[in-house]
């Protein structure tokens, strides 16, 4: 990072003294660092930022993916939209129990008028040489728990709109041409988002507010062993959490896949990845076309529906066989004006093509199919007996007599059996108990407070002080701080936070 101006504060008056005469190197028990007008200056995250992952100047992600032919946002694209940027303000602090071996961290990053983004990290089993070298020390530490929250400073807005002039569209139509842009983005390399996942993301282009990834880790996960898991086992490990606005949490489905050989990674993969994948047809999804000659066209439909499979026509003459040379693939232009991003990667089909030569048989259109019907076996065409198996005292007869004893289905036939699913167990909470005096501890965990009249307030702890107990609440579009007199707290909450 560089930044204009940085200011370092530590709990101690004179702990710069000290470590300036007597050579003490301990990690002090906090620190609190600011930073002002920040900027990135990493070559590696200047190259996720090029990517599309997020923007470098409002840090917000996949900024500009689907809004093309703009890559990345300039100062002018800013100003077009109405917005002036102005300085970053970027804020670490953190506490260290030594005696505990516990450390806690906050960050959070302000991009006027872009967003704001924090973020808290609990530690337990932790010592500073595990971040100089400690294999020891690396392999004994624990994440205790992990939030990450992104808020919008109602910029999302003004994005699609300026996008929407750019792609022809509206800007819900823009919002939906970005959400296919971006699971295209990721299925090249190698992400595919569950489905809700990609409801909670669209919400979230299309309303604004905030969003929250909260991970709640096994005691079992080791950071130190993140590099050498595979991605699944880590994200089920991790037990990663999502929510948009006040809504119930969800939890973070993701598959992992190969990516494409040779995909784009550039800022403008999303179109170049189907400009890559010969023959896609991109006004009609599913469609490929293969000049075969210059007066015959073979075009294959690779979307198959419910109500007919895979279909292949001969826009020529309606002969039987048709033998040719080695097939050229053409790829049909996209008009600009339907707004609406390429077929991606992920979802283009497979066209096998022989090198030597195609052959197709077409029948006629009123020719009858003749489909082959699969045997019977005759110890399975009696009918199921008329019992419920919910009424039924004794056995219930089985649906067919058992086969031959020589036969190959008699090795998994068994009689019927009633299988009951086990009792449903109640889920642990996530939050414990502790006593009101106590919360002065827990600054920037997430607590739930019962009020002496039956009021519960969930937020983020931000200060405790003599009389009053101050909350972070997020609502919709923005964030409330709540002061509660610690006298009016009955019940007081924690979410699982490190134990020594």
């Amino acid at each position: 990072l560089r930044a204009q101006r940085a200011t370092i504060e530590s709990t101690g008056v004179f702990w710069l003294l000290k470590r300036a005469l007597t050579g003490d190197a301990g990690v002090p028990a906090g620190l609190d660092v600011r930073l002002h007008g920040a900027s990135f200056s990493d070559e590696a995250t200047d190259h996720f930022a090029s990517e599309g992952w997020f923007g470098a100047t409002s840090l917000v992600p996949f900024e500009s993916v689907g809004c093309e032919p703009v890559t990345t946002f300039s100062a002018r694209d800013y100003a077009r939209m109405g917005i002036t940027p102005r300085d970053r303000e970027d804020e670490l602090r953190y506490t260290y129990d030594a005696s505990g071996r516990v450390l806690r961290a906050d960050i959070e990053s302000t991009a006027p008028p872009f967003s704001a983004i924090t973020a808290h990290l609990e530690l337990s089993a932790f010592e500073p040489t595990a971040w100089f070298g400690d294999a020891r020390a690396a392999n004994a530490q624990r994440i205790e728990q992990f939030s990450l929250t992104y808020l919008d400073g109602g910029y999302l807005a003004k994005r699609n709109r300026f996008c929407a002039q750019l792609t022809g569209t509206d800007a819900a139509g823009y919002a939906a041409r970005h959400l296919a842009a971006v699971k295209a983005f990721l299925a090249a390399r190698g992400v595919v988002p569950g489905d809700e996942v990609s409801k909670l993301f669209g919400k979230l282009v299309e309303e604004g507010g905030s969003a929250e990834i909260s991970s709640l880790p096994e005691a079992t996960f080791t950071p130190a062993e993140f590099a050498a898991r595979t991605r699944d086992d880590v994200l089920r490990d991790l037990n990663v959490t999502l929510r948009h606005n006040t809504a119930p949490p969800i939890l973070m489905r993701l598959a992992f896949t190969e990516p494409p050989e040779n995909a784009p990674t550039g800022p403008d993969s999303v179109d170049s990845i189907a400009a890559a994948i010969p023959g896609i047809d991109a006004e009609t999804p599913g469609r490929v076309s293969i000049e075969t000659a210059p007066t015959e066209t073979v075009s294959i439909n690779t979307a198959p529906t419910e109500a007919a499979p895979i279909e292949a026509a001969v826009e020529s003459e309606p002969a039987v066989e048709t033998s040719m040379p080695p097939p050229t693939v053409a790829l049909a232009s996209q008009p600009k004006s339907t707004g609406m991003p390429l077929l991606s990667a992920a979802n283009a089909a497979v066209v096998p093509v022989e090198p030597s030569g195609l052959s197709m048989e077409v029948p006629p259109a009123d020719a009858e199919i003749a489909k082959p019907e699969p045997p019977i076996s005759p110890w399975t065409i009696i009918g199921h007996p008329i019992v419920d198996p919910r009424e039924a005292v004794e056995a219930i007869p089985a649906s067919a007599p058992p086969p031959p004893p020589d036969s190959i289905a008699a090795l998994v036939w068994r009689a019927p059996t009633i299988e009951r699913l086990p009792e449903k167990s109640a889920a642990p909470s996530s939050y414990v108990s502790i006593p009101t005096a106590t919360l002065g501890a827990h600054i920037g965990s997430r607590v739930r407070l019962m009020t002496a009249g039956g009021k519960l307030v969930e937020g983020r702890l931000q200060q405790m002080d003599a009389s009053d107990v101050v909350v972070l609440i997020l609502r919709d579009g923005g964030s409330a701080q709540m002061r509660i007199p610690q006298a009016g707290v009955r019940d007081a909450m924690v979410r699982r936070s490190a134990t020594p």
